[in-house]
């Protein structure tokens, strides 16, 4: 009986409040614990939609402007998924102000922001990459972030990156050494393996180094693939 009369109570407590609910418009209106309240501002951007946009932007050809107005807004953007974005779309934008931008990138707090704009330097091709993105393989700390310059070097087809790349062929990393020498494949059109002697020798301007045979065309005195 006592039972009865507690559920009673409840459902008198409940209901009225539970009504209110139905009126969207209501800001007081009752919510569940599990229910998510709507976290859209109208007027804003989710960030989502601003990285959409920005792809879109990467895309296609720069308009009037567009490198100052995403300098003003790198500058106060907190996601930093955001800003890898904002600078990728930069990345051909031939601007000084785009340059700046990407220069600046490279010191950004966040490791992914760095790897973007080392990408986006290898796109944006040209001496001034090449130069950037050597201080980036000299002066960072961050394995994934050299790596990332180290890759982008290649992506430049400039001559001038064989001799960043073939001074980090001395590194105690063997993952950056690797990246560096798949670089130099890239840009040389050269094919020494991973061969760190030859490929020091095609950097020095030495004879050209045939390309090392694997331990099965040794044997078998042909390339079997």
């Amino acid at each position: 009986m006592f039972q009865n009369v507690l559920r009673l109570l409840i459902v008198g407590v409940l209901l009225p409040t539970i009504s209110c609910a139905r009126n969207p418009s209501d800001s007081t209106a009752f919510r569940f614990p599990w229910q998510e309240t709507p976290d859209r501002i109208p007027g804003v951007k989710t960030p989502q939609e601003r990285i959409g946009e920005l792809k879109a932007m990467a895309a296609t050809p720069a308009s009037p402007g567009v490198a100052e107005q995403l300098a003003l807004e790198i500058q106060r953007e907190q996601d930093p998924q955001v800003r890898c974005h904002i600078v990728l779309a930069l990345a051909k934008v031939q601007d000084p102000k785009a340059a700046a931008v990407l220069h600046a990138g490279l010191e950004d707090p966040e490791e992914s922001v760095r790897i973007a704009c080392c990408e986006a330097w290898g796109r944006r091709g040209g001496p001034e990459a090449v130069q950037e993105l050597s201080s980036v393989l000299q002066a960072e700390a961050n394995v994934d972030v050299r790596m990332a310059a180290a890759k982008a070097l290649g992506d430049t087809k400039q001559a001038a990156a064989v001799k960043p790349l073939a001074d980090v062929l001395a590194d105690n990393d063997p993952a950056i050494q690797r990246r560096a020498m798949e670089s130099l494949k890239t840009v040389s059109g050269k094919d020494y393996g991973y061969n760190v002697q030859s490929w020091r020798q095609y950097a020095a301007g030495g004879p050209d180094v045939p390309k090392e045979r694997s331990v099965a065309e040794r044997l078998f005195g042909r390339t079997l693939f």
